[in-house]
């Protein structure tokens, strides 16, 4: 009779471990309603050297975007993102002055997307002077697979 109780206690926990991380794989990667569809993540803040700025990704067949408000600086050459540590995949271009594209180290991405747990984005701002050096925040990649194949099926 104690080892069912204990057993129904650890299903009911087991059961609610589920259901948090199912949570948490919706709330880090959204897939978009619009046609192409797109997978993006929640707003972030990043200090860009002069007050807190928003920031987010964008993920379509295509290429990755990084959202900012801020102006980018690109001086430097060490706009980049790594997954869990690895080396960093370069950014190719900055568009609008306020965000980052990622185009010829897509499929590298993705696959260290699927494989990683965390992402982390380093990224320069203008006008800081004296510079203050990169900036980094951190995605997660929970739920990322899920949505990147639901992204492939709405294609």
């Amino acid at each position: 009779m104690i080892s069912l109780r204990l057993s129904v206690c650890t299903v009911t926990l087991l059961g609610m471990g589920v259901a948090h991380f199912a949570d948490a794989e919706e709330k880090n990667w959204r897939i978009s309603d619009s046609s192409p569809c797109f997978l993006f993540t929640p707003v972030k803040s990043i200090d860009d050297g002069q007050g807190e700025t928003p920031i987010a990704l964008r993920l379509d067949a295509e290429s990755l975007h990084v959202t900012t408000s801020s102006n980018i600086d690109a001086e430097f050459g060490d706009l980049g993102i790594s997954v869990d540590g690895k080396d960093m995949v370069n950014a190719d271009s900055v568009v609008r002055e306020t965000n980052v594209v990622f185009e010829s180290g897509l499929q590298t991405l993705v696959e260290q997307f699927i494989a990683g747990r965390t992402a982390t984005l380093q990224l320069r701002f203008w006008p800081t002077w004296p510079t203050t050096g990169p900036k980094t925040v951190e995605f997660s990649l929970i739920g990322f697979t899920r949505a990147y194949k639901d992204m492939a099926n709405c294609q």
